[in-house]
């Protein structure tokens, strides 16, 4: 997979606000530099979640815990960090209020 690299703009803009573009790539993506050769999306966005103290995702119309993150092999752009919640109950869950829990804010 090819990369691009960083205009001369914006590389003089890092510099200028005292950067270095010189150093190890922090960015690298290749498994045998960096030695994670089972890196996805489903494991970069579980170990984010769980270091930043979330137990899920959700968006309007589906929420998924860490345990079984994005069963729909969809994640949208929308998809938001979120916390195991009761569910709210027949009047407001699209599942007729039968389920145990729902991710959303706490």
């Amino acid at each position: 997979m090819a990369r691009s690299e960083p205009s001369e703009a914006v590389s003089m803009d890092y510099e200028a606000a005292g950067n270095s573009t010189q150093g190890p790539d922090r960015y690298e993506t290749d498994p045998e530099k960096t030695g994670d050769v089972d890196m996805n999306l489903k494991k970069i966005v579980a170990e984010w979640l769980v270091e930043n103290g979330y137990e899920g995702l959700y968006r309007e119309i589906c929420g998924c815990k860490v345990d079984d993150l994005m069963p729909c092999d969809e994640p949208g752009p929308d998809c938001k960090p979120g916390h195991i919640v009761p569910c709210p109950g027949p009047a407001t869950c699209e599942a007729g209020g039968c389920c145990e829990w729902h991710i959303g804010e706490k």
